[in-house]
């Protein structure tokens, strides 16, 4: 859970924790599809360039492809302060490592009926 004093501001903070988590593996960079909206009822999420997998570090055939969900929210401030504050919370998640399908040439092919899923993991809140 992240907390922050504007909804904009948790979002880009759960953004840049997911990114650094990531960096570990990959140099891919993820954002808020669509962009934030402050206004979205249901969760937002993150995505990879292209909504595609990405090529992870080392020498290997591996890519990876991950997608988190999130939702803001603005919290009830305390008997302390006057100023309410805003939460980020993951709502689910899911990630899943495909193999390249053209090694020969070293081009990932990334079209959706040629991947295969090496391994799948998946998180729902309620």
């Amino acid at each position: 859970m992240i907390q922050a004093r504007t909804g904009y501001a948790a979002a880009m903070e759960y953004q840049g924790r997911i990114q650094k988590i990531l960096s570990c593996v990959s140099r891919a960079v993820v954002r808020v599809t669509h962009g934030y909206n402050p206004n979205a009822t249901s969760s937002q999420y993150l995505i990879l360039p292209d909504a595609s997998p990405v090529p992870l570090a080392g020498i290997h055939d591996l890519m990876l492809d991950v997608q988190p969900y999130f939702r803001v929210r603005a919290v009830q401030p305390s008997r302390d302060t006057t100023a309410s504050t805003w939460r980020a919370i993951t709502t689910a998640s899911t990630m899943a490592s495909v193999k390249r399908s053209s090694p020969i040439t070293g081009i990932p092919d990334v079209g959706a009926s040629t991947r295969r899923p090496t391994f799948t993991w998946a998180l729902a809140r309620g």
